[in-house]
């Protein structure tokens, strides 16, 4: 992430060049990266995504880096969820698709998802996008996993979804994201039980796991209430 920052700034091989300097000038190294943030699109879509509940904002900036990058992929996808939010569910699952033709590699694999999963959570319809989907629900595990999870189960499919899950449960911190998932399937389904039960396992592979645990604690509050 970090040399893609870089690059996409076009800051990579002047600050890989200063570092290797004898005396490393800290200041000047951090004032390259400041100045090169409003010039930087992966910046800008990290920074978007820390917007989440200040949609406007969010869609002004996300406009500002279509202007600036406008064959950009990732802007491109991150303006079709924030388009999905307002309810423009056609217009973000065209925006989706036609950024797909263009950059058809693996390289906007979770872009891809993450804006598949803002559709279906903002209530697209997943009949539209289905075939967008399917070339992802058994990738091997990758950072767009847990946004796999997302659109599967706000699309309500559940059977895929716990299909999806089985795919990553290999271990450590996949595994945790999957039991994750399934526990807030078995709420949004009214069986807490299950849903604690899932919530243990999640936080058995991954004791750090600070959202199962807010999700348990929520449980166990509600049946103590």
């Amino acid at each position: 992430m970090v040399l893609r920052f870089l690059n996409n700034g076009g800051i990579l091989g002047s600050t890989a060049k200063a570092l290797f300097d004898p005396v490393v000038d800290i200041a000047r190294l951090q004032a390259r990266l400041t100045a090169s943030k409003k010039h930087n699109s992966c910046y800008i879509s990290e920074l978007a995504h820390t917007l989440s509940r200040h949609r406007l904002l969010k869609k002004l900036l996300l406009q500002y880096a279509l202007r600036r990058f406008p064959e950009d992929a990732t802007a491109r996808l991150d303006y079709a969820g924030a388009l999905a939010e307002e309810g423009q569910h056609a217009e973000a699952a065209e925006l989706i698709r036609a950024a797909v033709a263009r950059n058809p590699g693996a390289a906007a694999r979770v872009p891809v998802i993450r804006a598949l999963a803002q559709y279906a959570e903002a209530g697209g319809s997943p009949d539209a996008v289905a075939d967008l989907i399917a070339r992802h629900a058994t990738a091997a595990p990758a950072r767009g996993a847990a946004a796999l999870y997302r659109f599967l189960r706000h699309s309500r499919r559940v059977d895929e979804a716990f299909r999806a899950h089985d795919t990553f449960m290999q271990g450590g911190p996949f595994s945790a994201q999957g039991f994750f998932e399934r526990g807030l399937i078995f709420e949004a389904l009214d069986l807490p039980y299950m849903a604690e039960t899932s919530y243990r396992r999640a936080l058995a592979e991954d004791k750090g796991f600070h959202r199962a645990k807010r999700r348990l604690h929520l449980i166990e509050a509600r049946d103590k209430g």
